[in-house]
C-alpha cells in the first residue's frame, strides 16, 4: 500500500490544526491536519495551540499526503518532516553538548555554509581534509569529537532511510506518529529507547537529553 506523497513550504498558520502551504508549481493550498482538533486561535487554548504549530512548522520544508476533505472542504492531510531537515536538525543537536540551543541556532547559516547545506552525500564522504578545514572554521563549534561523529551520524543516518525508506518512517516506529504532552522532564522514556536504538546503530553523541531536545526541535514531544 503506497499513497502519493507532496513536498511544500509551510507559508503561513491559520489555527493549530490549519495551515497554509506553498506547492511547487507556486500555487496554494490550505491543509487541514489530520489527527488533531483545536480550538480556534480566539478560544482558550487555541492561542498556544497555534502557537505551536507555527514553531514546529512555519518557514519549513514538508512533505504530505491528502486523507479527506471535512466540511468545509478543506484538504485533510498526515503531514510530516522532510527528511533533509530532520537530518539537519540532528546534526546539529549532536553539537549541543554543554553548550546552550540558543548558540547553535545562532550559527545555523554557519553550519549550513561549512557543511555544504547538510547534503547528506556530501557528508558522508568528508575526508581529513575537509575534518581539518571544519576544524579551522572560526563560525562553528571546533570540537574535533563532534565533528567526528557529525560524519559517522550522517552514514548511519542514511543506512536507517536505506533500511526504513526514510528517517521519519524509522521515528515513527517509536512514536507511532503522535505527538506527546509533557513538562518539566530533560529526558523521558521515549528519548531514552531513540537513543539507546541509535547507540545501537552507532551514532554518537547522541544521549538521551540530546534527542530529548532533538524530539522537541522537531515537534514530536509538546513542552511548552
Amino acid at each position: 500500500f503506497s499513497v502519493a506523497q507532496t513536498s511544500a513550504k509551510v507559508i503561513g498558520i491559520k489555527d493549530g490544526d490549519t495551515i497554509l502551504i506553498l506547492l511547487e508549481n507556486k500555487t496554494q493550498k490550505t491543509l487541514r491536519l489530520a489527527e488533531l482538533d483545536c480550538p480556534a486561535s480566539g478560544q482558550p487554548f487555541g492561542k498556544n495551540a497555534k502557537k505551536f504549530t507555527s514553531d514546529c512548522v512555519f518557514g519549513k520544508m514538508i512533505k504530505y499526503y491528502e486523507i479527506n476533505s471535512d466540511r468545509y472542504g478543506r484538504t485533510i492531510a498526515k503531514v510530516y518532516f522532510d527528511d533533509k531537515y530532520l537530518f539537519e536538525m540532528l546534526i546539529l543537536e549532536s553539537f549541543q553538548a554543554g553548550l546552550s540551543w540558543e548558540c547553535i541556532l545562532n550559527k545555523r547559516e554557519d553550519f549550513r555554509k561549512a557543511y555544504d547545506n547538510f547534503d547528506i552525500e556530501k557528508i558522508c564522504n568528508y575526508d581529513k581534509m575537509k575534518i581539518q578545514e571544519l576544524l579551522l572554521n572560526e563560525k562553528i563549534i571546533r570540537n574535533r569529537l563532534k565533528i567526528n561523529a557529525s560524519i559517522n551520524n550522517s552514514r548511519i543516518f542514511k543506512k536507517i532511510q536505506n533500511e526504513y525508506g526514510t528517517f521519519h518512517e524509522y521515528l515513527k516506529s517509536f512514536t507511532n506518529d503522535r505527538i506527546v504532552y509533557e513538562t518539566g522532564k530533560t529526558t523521558w522514556e521515549l528519548s531514552d529507547k531513540i537513543s539507546k536504538d541509535l547507540k545501537k546503530k552507532g551514532m554518537k553523541c547522541v544521549g538521551s537529553t540530546i534527542i530529548y531536545s532533538y524530539l522537541q526541535a522537531i515537534g514530536i514531544i509538546y513542552s511548552h
